[in-house]
């Protein structure tokens, strides 16, 4: 009877190192799960947002460029039809151009992206007072002095500005690449951490 006591006694307590262990590894395991889904949402719904964001203001400042040269061209041939359409492009790449600044606002990070989309978005009014000088100069048969507007005004600020746009494409970029990594060593992590339990 004693003895059977003693079996019952360490069954039980071998159970309950057992179920001990059980949720030792269960806990490990739903924090390193946790862990690693902060790193994916974050890569998924921060990150790639904001590198799309990037990309896109950066693709919308090439297109201001190309309508302003665009319209140049098409004033020396005499091509008003062209020069309209050209403008109108031009609204609507600088209209998508301040939606994406305000759309990145909300999800910077760092000082540096604080930086360049506060001065992007102040450049924004500067070259496109510089285009409606350029336009109404451009349809008012006045073609040197287009070109000189483009050359010496609109051109310099948006080839600045397309600088900081592939900046911070590139900011963002190895911002990407820094929580995958993460996310990796997350994985790494948890195997070892698992393994061990």
């Amino acid at each position: 009877m004693k003895s059977q006591m003693t079996i019952e006694k360490k069954l039980f307590s071998n159970f309950g190192a057992v179920l001990a262990v059980t949720l030792a590894v269960s806990s490990v395991a739903l924090w390193s799960i946790g862990s690693l889904g902060k790193s994916i949402h974050k890569l998924v719904y921060v990150n790639a947002e904001k590198r799309y964001l990037a990309g896109d203001i950066n693709t919308a400042v090439e297109e201001l460029i190309a309508s302003e040269r665009g319209i140049i061209a098409r004033t020396f041939m005499q091509d008003r039809k062209t020069v309209d359409r050209y403008n109108q492009e031009y609204g609507a790449s600088l209209t998508r151009f301040k939606k994406r600044i305000e759309e990145f606002r909300p999800l910077i990070e760092t000082d540096e992206a604080r930086r360049l989309i506060s001065e992007m978005e102040g450049y924004a009014d500067t070259f496109s007072r510089a285009h409606e000088d350029l336009y109404r100069l451009a349809t008012s048969n006045q073609t040197q002095a287009a070109a000189a507007e483009l050359k010496d005004k609109a051109m310099p600020l948006l080839i600045k500005t397309a600088g900081q746009a592939q900046t911070l494409v590139q900011q963002q970029g190895a911002l990407m690449a820094e929580v995958a990594k993460s996310a990796e060593g997350q994985v790494s992590t948890g195997r070892r951490t698992m393994f061990i339990a």
